[in-house]
């Protein structure tokens, strides 16, 4: 009868730990781009919201690829918050969105701004 308990809570025990370990990673990388976002925010740059554009490049970035999802599960936004965010970056021409809705990832622009925006 021990055995049976102990076998059982193993996988409970594991499971704990991989959910602890997602949860350090996404604080970590939260911290990392608050840090990077407060050190880009002295750079002028022509977008309305510029906290949270500055997060999300400075996160697509970091990442080199990060999906709407992701992007969600890591800053903690809404799914409208994350289009906008991702929109004007792509309008000032700072960020590429590839790919088509489930399969939608966000890079960093190989351009990175020089494209025109024209009205």
């Amino acid at each position: 009868m021990m055995q049976q308990t102990e076998m059982a809570s193993e996988p409970r025990m594991n499971r704990i730990c991989e959910l602890l370990a997602k949860a350090l990673l996404l604080e970590k990388a939260r911290r990392v781009v608050d840090d990077r976002t407060a050190s880009a925010s002295a750079a002028p740059g022509p977008v309305k919201d510029e906290s949270d554009d500055a997060r999300l490049e400075a996160l697509v970035a970091l990442r080199g690829e990060v999906s709407p999802t992701s992007i969600r599960e890591m800053l903690g936004w809404p799914r409208t918050r994350v289009y906008l965010a991702g929109h004007r970056l792509q309008v000032a021409g700072r960020i590429v969105a590839v790919g088509q809705t489930r399969s939608l990832v966000y890079r960093i622009s190989p351009d990175r701004g020089a494209r025109a925006v024209l009205n």
